[in-house]
């Protein structure tokens, strides 16, 4: 006669191996996903900087207030949502945040660049 084991479920040794692998995925995974949101951070602030710059652009060009010679510095906000201010003229180096919430002052130097 045969013996039938009737037991079901999994042994600690099969627990184990599977807890290792998952082990192994979480640990190549989670690096992967923080440099993500680093990258995403950083191609928002590029995207900010390029839309204060053309806002900037835009405004040298059509308002009569404008400094007639460059270098111009051009400074707006940018809030949660992503909404930016109005752009305004100032005086000061290039300053970009390190989140993309933030003031942001951009240099022009040319119109046509």
């Amino acid at each position: 006669m045969k013996k039938v084991n009737k037991k079901k479920g999994f042994t600690l040794a099969e627990l184990l191996v599977v807890l290792a692998i998952l082990a192994i995925l979480v640990a190549v995974a989670v690096p992967l996903f923080t440099g993500a949101i680093g990258d995403a951070k950083q191609t928002a602030i590029d995207a900010n900087v390029r839309a204060v710059r053309a806002a900037g652009v835009t405004k040298i060009l059509t308002d009569d207030t404008a400094p007639e010679a460059g270098p111009w510095y051009v400074t707006a906000s940018v809030d949660k949502s992503g909404e930016m201010s109005d752009v305004e003229f100032t005086s000061g180096p290039e300053s970009i945040p390190s989140d993309p919430v933030g003031t942001y002052i951009v240099e022009i130097k040319d119109v046509n660049a």
